[in-house]
């Protein structure tokens, strides 16, 4: 997977509840070839269901940096990302267009490397689309984060330009982040946590990594399968499977993860399966 960088903010004051003023703009970012590389359409995110944060950060920004060493966004992403109940993706925006992987992990005014513990996607903005994006999100400051929900409503947190480097408000603290971040818009989860269920030996799929063809063997009866791609969307199902084993044809999937939800007789089982070509 290609990720794109977006970074946490230094936060004094949160507004809460959704902006009715405020209605998303559709965007097609590429993340950082050294992040993720893949290309991600915000509206295509919402549309499958799942919640969009947007972190928007510069890498001389050291408000932003300190939230930032907190990795509260990364312990979030890896609750309701794509390894975990998948309610939601996260991206880092890095608004500084004339910089590159190097400013970003290190040559920078303050020697900051934003690369470490994230495992969410960075993303640059491009030149092209600049003033465009940062406008339409409000994004011309640092530290700034975009709460999106599926129905396309939004709210913000941003900081009180001019505070005290590592300055925490009681509105702006990590507990006040952690509490915002906790409502994914009321979004369900579709499936148990991946991470939860990464020991588990009711249900196995074979091979992993796979090529064509995958199997599926289950101590309950399987009633029906989903294989699932990073955006969330289902890419093949079989309904009224009522075997003990099951068979899936993935020749028409491109090479990359995959996450395999079984529904049997014992509850839902998420296993996460690698194509390769």
């Amino acid at each position: 997977m290609k990720k794109i960088l977006l970074t946490t903010i230094f936060i004094s004051t949160i507004i809460g509840g959704a902006l009715a003023q405020y209605t998303p703009t559709d965007w097609t970012l590429t993340a950082e070839a050294q992040s993720t590389g893949d290309t991600y359409n915000l509206f295509d995110i919402l549309n499958s269901g799942k919640a969009v944060y947007l972190d928007f950060f510069q890498p001389d920004c050291g408000p932003c940096k300190s939230w930032h060493d907190y990795h509260t966004f990364e312990d979030f992403y890896q609750l309701h990302g794509p390894d975990g109940d998948i309610t939601a993706m996260v991206f880092m925006i890095n608004t500084f267009d004339w910089t590159n992987w190097t400013n970003i992990t290190g040559a920078n005014n303050l020697n900051f490397d934003w690369s470490q513990g994230v495992s969410y996607p960075i993303i640059t903005v491009p030149t092209a689309l600049k003033n465009q994006i940062l406008s339409d999100y409000n994004a011309w400051g640092t530290p700034i984060i975009w709460k999106i929900c599926p129905d396309k409503k939004m709210e913000r947190i941003w900081n009180l330009h001019g505070a005290v480097f590592g300055q925490v408000s009681d509105e702006g603290s990590v507990e006040g982040l952690e509490e915002w971040l906790t409502d994914t818009c009321g979004v369900i989860p579709n499936t148990t946590s991946v991470k939860e269920l990464s020991n588990s030996k009711e249900i196995n799929i074979y091979p992993n990594p796979a090529n064509n063809i995958v199997g599926i063997t289950s101590y309950s009866l399987i009633s029906n399968y989903k294989i699932i791609n990073g955006l969330g969307q289902v890419v093949l199902s079989q309904n009224n499977v009522n075997q003990y084993r099951a068979t899936i044809n993935t020749s028409s999937l491109d090479a990359g993860i995959f996450f395999v939800q079984i529904e049997s007789s014992n509850g839902i089982e998420v296993k996460k399966l690698q194509i390769i070509k």
